[in-house]
């Protein structure tokens, strides 16, 4: 019965694939196919095997993993073809192919959660939270992009091309926590979010450290606590800060460190009393992933300044579309720009999506 049941799962996984496969590229179609393939098929050998029960178990568990992906594709597809997500999904799919293709790792595919987002390694994909999210938790893909390409990205040498400079980097951070005193079982977790904020730092600006004060970081004592996957809020804050500042220091660009003077550290002191003090590890993650990332892939390093001031302007006056010379990137900083000069929260929409429309022509004007 238990296995009849399964494999009724299973065919009605089936007619969901040609839609929810819709969501990524054709390997990712073959390769979900393959896996359901595999899922309908292992029944009868279950049946005449002894160790049925605990390869039920096994099997099971994987079934769920595909099960979750599926429907998490299908329901991302089904928003954006039905337009409730007003364009989000869209604006967050062309983020994500800017920055891997800055990058030149392999490509994510975009899915659906209610909880916060995520990425999934296996999968090669970043879940992004709906109903709830809009363009302005766009930054916070950048942190997760930050994820794949600690495990993606391959050293510029190509004679080191299996080395990977940002896992060595999380390794390197993972050793200052517990030379800091940090358990064993949560300094490499805490090692990756760090290096992966520091990501999101470079490929966004100040940007992301800003929304992440604005909507994601608790007021204190919540933000000064570290869990078992995350370190506390303000390390995390203060590893902004140090790359900005670096990025001053080795670009000889003083926009980074004066947006950090001039936005992110008064931000910072309204929600948590005080601008984030730098530990050693802090220090190393920010420091080392600035060095890796310019070194193996400095076209990852955000400098659209100019464009994301123009973005804002255009903004101001409700232009249909964006600059001529604006990347997604600086589309999003701009939003950004725009909503750090409004206290009323009424036109939030309305410009969001907008946004959502100005992602879309930059997208449009890069097509052949």
């Amino acid at each position: 019965m238990r296995l009849a049941g399964e494999a009724a799962r299973m065919s009605d996984l089936q007619r969901l694939l040609p839609r929810a496969a819709a969501a990524g590229t054709n390997s990712r179609r073959v390769g979900l196919g393959d896996r359901l393939l595999r899922h309908q098929t292992w029944a009868q050998a279950l049946a005449a095997s002894e160790d049925g029960w605990t390869r039920l178990t096994d099997e099971l568990a994987r079934a769920d993993a595909l099960v979750d992906e599926l429907v998490a594709l299908l329901m991302t597809q089904l928003l954006r073809e039905s337009g409730l997500a007003e364009g989000t999904f869209d604006a967050a799919e062309a983020f994500l192919d800017e920055l891997v293709g800055l990058a030149g790792i392999p490509g994510l595919v975009l899915g659906q959660t209610q909880e916060l987002e995520s990425v999934d390694h296996t999968r090669a994909s970043v879940a992004m939270r709906f109903p709830g999210a809009r363009v302005w938790d766009l930054p916070f893909l950048a942190h997760e992009f930050g994820h794949h390409a600690t495990a993606t990205l391959r050293n510029l040498d190509p004679g080191l091309s299996d080395n990977r400079p940002l896992a060595a980097t999380v390794t390197a951070v993972g050793k200052a926590l517990a030379d800091a005193g940090t358990s064993p079982a949560r300094a490499e977790a805490h090692a990756s979010e760090l290096v992966a904020d520091a990501v999101a730092t470079l490929c966004c600006g100040a940007t992301y450290p800003i929304a992440c004060l604005c909507l994601r970081v608790p007021p204190v004592p919540a933000a000064t606590q570290a869990n078992q996957s995350h370190p506390a809020w303000t390390t995390r804050i203060a590893v902004t800060r140090i790359v900005l500042d670096a990025l001053t220091e080795e670009t000889k660009r003083a926009g980074y460190r004066q947006m950090r003077e001039r936005v992110v550290d008064p931000l910072a002191r309204t929600l948590l009393g005080r601008v984030p003090d730098a530990s050693p590890a802090a220090l190393e993650a920010a420091r080392r992933t600035v060095r890796t990332v310019r070194r193996h892939r400095p076209g990852l390093v955000y400098g659209d300044v100019d464009a994301a001031i123009e973005v804002a302007g255009f903004l101001v006056r409700l232009d249909p579309v964006p600059p001529q010379d604006a990347t997604v990137a600086a589309v999003v900083d701009g939003a950004w720009r725009w909503r750090l000069d409004r206290v009323d929260p009424a036109d939030d929409e309305a410009v969001g999506l907008l946004v959502t429309r100005y992602c879309a022509a930059v997208v449009k004007r890069r097509s052949p």
